[in-house]
């Protein structure tokens, strides 16, 4: 990695600049007279390694080979976080009785999506206040508290879904797609 440094120096008769160029092999240094600097390209005061980061140059490389594969392995993940937690919660909650102190605007929403969601499958939306209300508005609850571990799940999960499930189930569908059945006339 090379660390360019610049130190300007000005006296009355006579402006510069000292730059010094830093590298764990060499080190050198000028001197450049500001007349001098502005018939030159410009300097580049930073790093000018290119250089990716090790821990992360694997997943960087596929990422920038197949970003749809990772932007819909990110978004399956992140919807199924979401939903497949929110009825387990409930008969975790259910089966062992604990009642969770959660706030009353986050119960009402958590209500208010639960009867939407029964609506919409064309279940009879529960009553307020009963107990199935509050053990679904408590899983809801649960579940978006958990937000950013779910989040951090799907970071993590997005290199070996976008690779293992997504990457080959993208490939089928292509080559799917590109079939073309032998036709052949009976002469």
């Amino acid at each position: 990695m090379l660390l360019h440094i610049a130190k300007f120096q000005s006296t009355s008769s006579f402006s510069s600049i000292h730059l010094s160029t830093l590298s764990s092999r060499f080190r050198c240094s000028r001197t450049f007279s500001l007349a001098s600097l502005r018939s030159r390209p410009a300097l580049h005061f930073y790093s000018t390694s290119t250089k990716k980061p090790s821990l992360f140059s694997k997943y960087y490389d596929q990422f920038r080979s197949k970003p749809s594969s990772y932007v819909i392995s990110f978004l399956l993940l992140h919807e199924i976080t979401a939903i497949v937690p929110i009825p387990l919660v409930y008969l975790a909650l259910d089966y062992t009785g604990i009642q969770v102190p959660l706030p009353e605007n986050m119960l009402q929403e958590g209500n208010k999506r639960i009867n939407a969601m029964l609506r919409y499958f064309g279940f009879s939306e529960v009553e307020q206040g009963s107990r199935v209300a509050f053990l679904a508005a408590s899983s809801y609850g649960i579940v978006k508290m958990l937000m950013p571990l779910r989040i951090a799940m799907c970071v993590y999960l997005t290199p070996f879904t976008a690779e293992r499930i997504m990457g080959p189930a993208l490939n089928f569908s292509k080559r799917l797609l590109r079939f073309k059945p032998n036709r052949k006339s009976a002469d």
